[in-house]
């Protein structure tokens, strides 16, 4: 990727002109055959109003008549629903009026909007003295290139839960919308839990899986790429199984210690790698290690064993897999020296948020001079369009995050309920416009 390349990108974002083109009916990827609602936390048995739409989040391409209709409950006779869309940081606006006779629940909203954008859509509706009131953002966006092992352009996958209480928002619908907004590579974690039940007979170890095989299936269902992450050890194989002190968001200390018997570890770990070959082949070990007592609470020297351990099964489960370590947090005691033991284990090496102030830069000149010639992966970025990054040879980023009402200091794409965010624009339109461009040998100054 050349430095022009990367300033007409970001005129490119700037501008977020539609672009000609005619996606498919359903978009890039199917959804569920179902209803989605927004807002989907109504409560009370009185007047209510929502939007509906057979796409999951209301997030439509380019060339696509969006499917949103205003929909109607509790009604004592005649409705009216008065609508408007406005959008985002720019000058359109709409409006207008439907009415509902009595038993009419759901119209067809007569949109047309503009072209590419985030939009907020508010819903009036009024049915004698009773009024109701609600809204939802919606978006437009250039429809995705196929995906490409080759592209820079991951996002880091959290399942995300819906507003309704203990609602698991669809997987294939969650699937879906990374696809849509132009991603080609997921970042799987598997945390204490994700393993399901694991089970310890002979001498050996196996871990079922189940869910997680479902979300491998989706993913891939939508053409994506997987890192696979060893991110915390289940209980079972835990060398401290009695502790469960968490700090912050990290898990059960249980899960942060060096596994109890590295056999049973790596017959796991091996069983994992071959069971997922050709779905998942690029696997990290750990999550922040650097970050003492947090995600990892043994010491550098039971990193270091962890990590030959763990890339050591993996390759006999799938001989062609690449390793990556470890989502470092900075270049510091700890990074040095698992990287200088851990070197000829590594594939690629790993870091966190390095797109501003020049720390992917720094990673580079780091790695020259431990002469350890491997990939960076930039596995969690806050970025949008990772620009510097790009700029200083990171071969792949993995965008913080997809689908959260959490974290909002690290701009999720989406919200829960799979709405779209401003950053999922941002997100959409840099895929689009830099693709698989790459880094050219040069560097802004300032990267």
């Amino acid at each position: 990727m050349t430095r022009m390349t990367l300033l007409l990108a970001a005129t490119a974002l700037a501008g977020l002109a539609p672009a000609a083109g005619h996606a498919r009916a359903d978009g890039p990827a199917s959804a569920p055959a179902r209803v989605y609602e927004y807002p989907a936390d109504r409560a009370g048995k009185g007047l209510a109003v929502w939007a509906a739409s057979s796409r999951a989040g209301l997030i439509f391409t380019d060339g696509e008549a969006p499917d949103v209709r205003a929909a109607v409950s509790g009604a004592a006779g005649t409705t009216t629903v008065e609508y408007g869309a406005t959008e985002h940081d720019g000058p359109w606006r709409a409006k207008g009026t439907l009415t509902f006779d009595e038993g009419v629940g759901q119209r067809p909203l007569p949109l047309k909007l503009p072209g590419r954008g985030l939009y907020r859509l508010s819903l009036t509706a009024r049915s004698g003295e009773a009024t109701a009131k609600a809204e939802t953002p919606l978006a437009v966006l250039p429809e995705p290139d196929p995906p490409a092992r080759a592209s820079p352009w991951g996002i880091f996958y959290i399942r995300p839960l819906s507003p309704a209480a203990a609602e698991k928002t669809p997987l294939r619908a969650s699937a879906a919308g990374i696809r849509r907004l132009g991603a080609s590579w997921v970042r799987l974690n598997f945390w204490h839990f994700s393993y399901g039940k694991v089970t310890v007979a002979d001498g050996r170890a196996t871990a079922a899986c189940g869910y997680y095989r479902r979300i491998v299936r989706e993913m891939r269902r939508q053409g994506l790429f997987i890192m696979g992450e060893f991110a915390l050890v289940p209980r079972e194989l835990s060398s401290r199984p009695n502790e469960a002190k968490r700090r912050g968001d990290s898990g059960p200390l249980f899960a942060r210690v060096p596994p109890k018997d590295y056999r049973l570890w790596e017959a796991m770990v091996e069983q994992m790698a071959r069971d997922f070959a050709g779905d998942i082949d690029v696997w990290e070990v750990g999550n922040e290690p650097d970050l003492r007592g947090k995600y990892w609470a043994g010491t550098p020297e039971e990193y270091v064993e962890h990590v030959r351990h763990t890339a050591r099964a993996v390759k006999r489960g799938h001989p062609k897999a690449r390793i990556a370590v470890g989502g470092f947090t900075g270049i510091n005691d700890f990074s040095r020296k698992v990287l200088t033991a851990c070197g000829d284990s590594i594939d690629i090496v790993s870091f966190h948020y390095t797109d501003a102030g020049g720390r992917a830069r720094q990673w580079r000149s780091a790695l020259r001079a431990l002469e350890l010639d491997r990939s960076m992966w930039n596995t969690e970025e806050r970025s949008e369009v990772p620009l510097r990054d790009l700029a200083c040879g990171v071969e792949r980023v993995f965008k913080f995050i997809q689908a959260h009402d959490r974290y909002g200091g690290y701009r999720p794409l989406m919200r829960a309920d799979l709405t779209p965010r401003p950053s999922a624009v941002l997100y959409a339109v840099g895929a689009k416009c830099i693709g698989d461009g790459r880094f050219d040998g040069g560097a802004t100054r300032n990267g």
